[in-house]
């Protein structure tokens, strides 16, 4: 389970989350959809892979649902946000992906214990370079 597993296992989880999300996202991010339809993917998608990347034996659910909530509304947000910004929901699909994956990390590092702010500084600095990487393209 989450939080005993060693770094393989940490790195098959993180794969499994990738390998779901990304279709989620580009579904998400698909102007064939309404954006209330595509909002409702992404906060659905990204919750239950945040939920299970969250969850161990030293959270409780009822904490950890409410982190991955946040999470989903934070990263669907962002994602709205990201395809008005791209033409191409492939773009959109990756820099969101990249999104949810610094904010999971900044959770992750402030609020589940073992606390961590340098993870929480590394994990902003991923989303900072995404932000920063897509201004930068689409300027």
């Amino acid at each position: 389970a989450s939080g005993r597993e060693g770094g393989a296992g940490r790195f098959l989880r993180d794969a499994a989350a990738i390998a779901v999300l990304v279709p989620v996202l580009l579904a998400a991010a698909s102007q064939n959809l309404p954006l209330g339809l595509r909002a409702v993917v992404a906060l659905i998608g990204v919750g239950l892979v945040t939920l299970d990347g969250l969850q161990t034996e030293e959270t409780r659910l009822r904490h950890t649902a409410l982190l991955a909530a946040l999470t989903a509304v934070v990263v669907t947000g962002a994602m709205i946000g990201v395809v008005w910004a791209v033409v191409t929901p492939g773009v959109a699909a990756a820099v969101t992906l990249v999104i949810w994956y610094g904010v999971r990390g900044m959770v992750t590092g402030a609020v589940i214990p073992p606390r961590r702010l340098s993870s929480v500084a590394e994990h902003l600095a991923v989303v900072a370079i995404a932000l920063f990487g897509l201004y930068w393209v689409t300027r």
